[in-house]
């Protein structure tokens, strides 16, 4: 075991860590950098439809240089290792692979089907309510005052 990346799970209330095997972490890798890629393919038509967000420089794929293994941003141009650019076309970076569709496909559902999710959104969303409404309450109550004040200061200086 490498002990470089280290797993933790609960288990009795008590943390439990492992170290993660080489094979394990090139896994674990290889997955981060498949959905890397998948969320640099999404986020293209996003950023391209809505140039006002001024996120070109997120436009990664877009700013890389497949043959030589480059990206620049910002001006800069980096050296990229570790590259994983077989499921890219330079012609078009953003264009999801069938497999890649299917993977956002059942992910998406997965979010919509879940009980849990569901009742955490529900929650977090009456938080917000709450949250605005006692905001809105606030900045009357500050107003009111403010106003109050001014008036205040008015009759001060009239008499």
């Amino acid at each position: 075991m490498t002990g470089t990346i280290l797993l933790s799970s609960l288990k009795n209330g008590r943390i439990k860590k492992a170290a993660l095997t080489k094979l394990e972490e090139d896994q674990i890798t290889k997955i981060h950098q498949a959905i890397a890629i998948i969320q640099f393919k999404l986020e293209i038509p996003i950023i391209k439809r809505r140039p006002n967000f001024e996120m070109e420089e997120r436009l990664v794929l877009e700013k890389t240089d497949y043959d030589n293994n480059k990206i620049t941003v910002y001006g800069k141009t980096y050296p990229l290792t570790n590259t994983c650019f077989t499921t890219v076309d330079p012609q078009n970076p953003g264009q999801l692979l069938p497999e890649e569709e299917d993977v956002i496909n059942k992910l998406l559902l997965s979010f919509q089907q879940s009980e849990k999710l569901k009742r955490h959104m529900s929650f977090l969303m009456q938080k917000v309510h709450y949250i605005s409404l006692i905001t809105v309450i606030y900045s009357s109550m500050a107003v009111f005052l403010l106003m109050k004040m001014e008036k205040w200061k008015l009759l001060k200086l009239k008499v």
